[in-house]
């Protein structure tokens, strides 16, 4: 997804995905780590799609933190 297609379907700062997802900032950050969440660095600030949170919060087999928990330890 483009920064333009980003900004379209409603992008949100970290701060903003925390809030909306009511997810910590560590736990959105270990979601992307582990594949699990799209995220854009543009201009220094890491965007999510709202639309990307929505599909995450809704998948129906794990919770966000449950998702988050089981990234591997290096």
């Amino acid at each position: 997804m483009t920064h333009e297609e980003m900004w379209a379907a409603g992008a949100l700062t970290v701060d903003e995905a925390s809030a909306f997802a009511g997810l910590s900032r560590a736990t959105l950050y270990r979601l992307v780590r582990a594949g699990r969440l799209v995220s854009h660095v543009t201009g220094g600030r890491r965007l999510f799609a709202r639309a990307s949170l929505v599909e995450l919060l809704s998948d129906g087999d794990q919770r966000p933190r449950d998702i988050a928990d089981t990234e591997p330890k290096p």
